[in-house]
């Protein structure tokens, strides 16, 4: 630090902070975090094509940010779990739903909703609250996630995990 002040350059605090490079990680809650490293990160011992590798075997997760803030948001509370039935149950009433608010949209010339927005929407008309909409929408993710990791996802949810664009690729 002594060194960089009688060079007569920047305050060392400020050339620490300095970052020109970093990696994005995603964490546990489905939150994509731009990590920096500068000289402070020295002792990783880590260099721009360490971290530039990546692992095949590691899948791509996609997630709107829409619904990571919902996932962020529902972190650590507790969320209640479906049966593959009543997942598949709740998934066939929102696929009804959806046709019949496209046919009426499409009729009244409003554009189509994205399903994940529309499913808070169709929770919302049901519970009046949003708090509870967007547990709702967050309780059919971690059913989903929960039925992936047992194995036991049925195709018709693994469809239903792709439209929502929150599954592995």
């Amino acid at each position: 630090a002594d060194v960089v002040r009688s060079s007569g350059l920047e305050d060392p605090t400020v050339v620490r902070k300095k970052t020109e490079h970093g990696r994005v990680v995603e964490l546990a809650n489905g939150e994509i975090l731009l990590r920096p490293y500068g000289i402070r990160d020295q002792e990783t011992q880590l260099n721009d094509g360490d971290i530039a590798r990546f692992h095949e075997w590691c899948p791509i997760v996609l997630r709107v940010p829409s619904i990571r803030l919902m996932l962020a948001a529902a972190e650590g509370q507790d969320i209640p779990l479906m049966t593959s039935d009543e997942l598949a149950a709740e998934i066939d009433s929102i696929y009804t739903a959806k046709i019949a608010a496209d046919a009426e949209g499409d009729h009244s010339g409003a554009p189509c909703r994205e399903l994940p927005d529309f499913i808070v929407e169709h929770y919302l008309e049901r519970t009046l609250s949003l708090e509870r909409a967007e547990m709702k929408f967050c309780s059919i993710i971690q059913s989903i996630r929960r039925a992936e990791q047992q194995g036991s996802l049925t195709q018709k949810a693994a469809l239903f995990a792709r439209f929502l664009e929150v599954c592995e690729y």
